[in-house]
């Protein structure tokens, strides 16, 4: 059996933004941008951020049936799939990847079953060539609960009664009693509809569950959890934010990284074009090993810094990315002159490289990094004058303590990022114009 123990010793997100159903009562186009073409570009950024991407295997099929371009889409993600960088999952009880289709034809809700039966040659096409890898259902779905039971007796019984709290243990006891020993998040939803709860209620559920979905997933394949918008999940409370492991990472939002590669005057284009076989090669570059343990390193940093606020908002988080883009376009462009003076050519040593990384940037970022996270959660909670002061220096002295002379080695990878990426797009035009004069 091809388990998924072989992620143990690699950094891994588990990718929720293919997930139709990451908020209640149809919220979640609203929220969160789910057309291809963009979904393609974060599931390649997230690549260029860890070594695995997983993404369950429902989420991709969610995606199938979203819009018409559904074609293009099942290409480019089955070409994903082709690079070792992401992953997908199926029961360990299943022989082969359309048995997961099959089973969902069968067995799923009514919306699941709208779904895989209207993309049927699609989907079938997508599952019958990835690779085959199983995961363990029984521990997942035991963590779940676990994790939903938690959840729900953390909320306010003004928010939900104590007997509705009781009402939803006893039918999931129930569930189970008629053989669904696996829980499921459709069991869940089909029990919240049928107690006939209020909105506030219903809404306080579901985020409850939800977070011990994903929570139960990113334990399954070893990960963090990375959400599109993440400022949009704060309403999951601080759980999933804080968790020493396994936790939403701010870092990991696709839209924060590729925008932080868009300071840097790299394109979507870019982006969107790069193949499995690109993909590959940039991550057996000595440099991508760096920067991805140092970039994870940093957004753990920027994340356990700002946990002293003991409460994330949606504007808090929102602005804290903002502020550090602000930052880290300010510190590029500074150090702009030293990068120019760097030849960043593929034969760069690990020693020099190092070198390298210890004079351009030392603890030169400690400062204004720090002052923009205590800028961001200081100026959000609404602290004025000599207080805003003082808890703005706590945060940064923290940061200025924690940092060390490789510390955000990203600022040269990423110049070495695009720099190839340059490169792949030349190399493109130039084929296209090959194929252009053959055609004539």
């Amino acid at each position: 059996m091809a388990t998924l123990d072989f992620l143990k010793d690699s950094i891994n997100v588990y990718y929720t933004g293919l997930d139709y159903r990451s908020f209640p009562l149809h919220e979640t186009k609203q929220r969160i941008k789910l057309d291809k073409y963009s979904q393609i570009i974060y599931l390649k950024t997230l690549a260029l951020l860890v070594d695995h991407v997983a993404i369950p295997p429902a989420f991709l099929v969610y995606g199938m049936g979203q819009e018409k371009q559904d074609e293009t889409f099942i290409k480019s993600v089955l070409e994903l799939f082709e690079s070792r960088s992401f992953i997908t999952a199926v029961h360990g009880s299943m022989n082969s990847p359309i048995d997961f289709y099959e089973y969902k034809i069968q067995f799923g809700d009514k919306d699941e079953k709208k779904i895989f039966l209207s993309k049927e040659n699609e989907a079938k096409k997508f599952f019958k060539n990835i690779p085959l890898l199983h995961r363990n259902i029984p521990i997942m779905s035991g963590a779940f609960k676990k994790f939903f039971i938690d959840n729900l007796t953390k909320i306010s019984e003004k928010t939900v009664p104590l007997n509705t709290k009781e009402k939803i243990q006893l039918q999931i006891k129930h569930a189970e009693s008629k053989g669904e020993v696996e829980l499921s998040r459709m069991t869940v939803i089909s029990i919240l509809e049928r107690l006939g709860l209020n909105r506030r209620q219903f809404r306080a559920c579901y985020y409850a569950m939800n977070s011990a979905y994903y929570l139960s997933g990113a334990l399954t394949y070893n990960s963090d959890i990375a959400c599109l918008n993440v400022e949009e999940f704060s309403v999951f409370g601080n759980m999933l934010f804080e968790q020493s492991e396994n936790k939403i990472v701010i870092g990991y939002d696709p839209i924060l990284f590729f925008n932080v590669l868009r300071c840097h005057h790299v394109t979507s284009e870019e982006i969107f074009w790069l193949d499995a076989l690109q993909l590959e090669k940039l991550k057996n570059d000595i440099r991508f090993r760096i920067f991805i343990q140092q970039y994870r390193e940093f957004s753990y940093l920027i994340q356990s810094t700002a946990d002293i606020l003991k409460g994330w908002s949606k504007n808090q988080i929102l602005q804290l990315k903002e502020d550090m883009l602000i930052e880290i376009e300010k510190q590029f462009q500074s150090g702009k002159s030293h990068l120019k003076k760097i030849s960043v050519r593929e034969d760069i040593g690990t020693g020099f490289f190092t070198t390298v990384l210890g004079i351009v940037l030392g603890f030169a970022l400690a400062g204004p990094l720090g002052a923009a996270a205590g800028g961001a959660v200081g100026g959000s909670v609404g602290f004025y004058g000599p207080i805003s002061k003082v808890f703005r220096m706590s945060l940064a002295e923290k940061i200025a303590i924690k940092l060390d002379k490789k510390q955000l080695a990203f600022f040269l990878y990423i110049e070495f990022l695009r720099m190839k990426l340059e490169e792949f797009s030349e190399e493109r035009r130039q084929e296209q114009r090959r194929m252009g004069r053959l055609i004539v």
